[in-house]
């Protein structure tokens, strides 16, 4: 949710320029860290978790 938010407020942010430059080097900042690239994997593991349960629970409903 609060990266939601901060996305948010980067693509709508009303502050200028030099706010929106700040913001943009705080996230490139944060793309680049180990706890961003950490947080990425597991969300990735967790997304494909999810599709191969919904294809096994496709598969098991089909009627062949």
């Amino acid at each position: 949710m609060a990266v939601g938010m901060a996305l948010g407020y980067y693509l709508g942010a009303k502050a200028g320029r030099q706010r929106y430059d700040q913001i943009n080097r705080w996230a490139k900042r944060l793309q680049k860290s180990d706890a961003f690239e950490v947080a990425a994997e597991k969300a990735k593991a967790v997304v494909d978790l999810g599709v191969e349960r919904a294809k096994d629970a496709v598969g098991s409903n089909s009627y062949n």
